[in-house]
């Protein structure tokens, strides 16, 4: 068993590393390194947190160790379940989310969301694509011209897209680029987000309490960066009910 939690524990180090390599340098991505070396110091630790460590505090230890896997095994599950979305056809724009840059390069995990946006376009071929991500502490340019680089390149006319670079959090991506879409439209208008599976459930409930008239596009995701993604979904949807909400 030692053996087993050592393991995990140095699975989430390596893919911490990995996600932080190709996508950027954040708190978020170091999540799963920190649970990563709080399992293997408890487990190599174990018999002398239990020889000199109250019975209480042991307790203590368990209890919150199990909460945390409980309630992370339920929220992966709704992420899961929620992760697949497929889009009525026909909607007036489409908001891709930011989701890192390396150097001044689209992520690959962001690549496949403006990959399914292009899809899309191609398919609706008015509907308007608004790129939304701001400049990161680590970034040299904003993602939202990153975004725009990559459509272009890829066959998209200039004038179907909106940049939206102010942005540094979910939220934002969607006030920021409703605040743009409303004088773009002047009229009612509905709007495609497009995101990654893990993502597509906490920001379907963002877009609603935005007030946009909003449907979710899953993009493919890197399955060998999905350990990070989940862990760092997790914390962001405790922040989201107890803060945000």
């Amino acid at each position: 068993m030692q053996k087993v939690a050592i393991g995990i524990g140095i699975i989430l180090i390596l893919n911490s590393a990995a996600v932080s390599i190709t996508t950027s340098l954040t708190l978020g991505n170091f999540l799963p390194a920190i649970i990563g070396i709080v399992i293997i110091s408890y487990t190599l630790l174990y018999k002398k947190i239990k020889a000199h460590t109250p019975k209480y505090v042991q307790i203590l230890i368990k209890s919150a160790m199990a909460l945390f896997a409980a309630t992370f095994a339920f929220s992966s599950f709704i992420i899961y379940k929620n992760s697949v979305r497929i889009p009525p056809d026909g909607a007036d724009a489409v908001i891709v989310l930011g989701a890192g840059l390396n150097g001044k390069d689209v992520s690959l995990t962001l690549a496949h969301r403006l990959d399914a946006a292009i899809e899309y376009h191609n398919k609706n071929a008015e509907s308007i694509i608004v790129v939304s991500g701001g400049q990161g502490p680590n970034e040299i340019i904003p993602e939202a011209l990153a975004m725009k680089n990559y459509l272009t390149e890829n066959g998209i006319d200039e004038k179907y897209i909106l940049m939206e670079d102010k942005s540094s959090r979910t939220v934002e991506n969607f006030e920021f680029s409703k605040d743009i879409l409303d004088k773009y439209f002047n009229k009612e208008y509905t709007v495609i987000y497009v995101t990654n599976g893990f993502h597509i459930f906490r920001a379907g409930m963002i877009a609603e309490k935005t007030g946009l008239n909003a449907y979710g596009l899953s993009s493919e995701s890197v399955l060998w960066l999905e350990p990070t993604n989940y862990i760092r979904e997790y914390f962001s949807l405790i922040k989201y009910f107890l803060l945000d909400n």
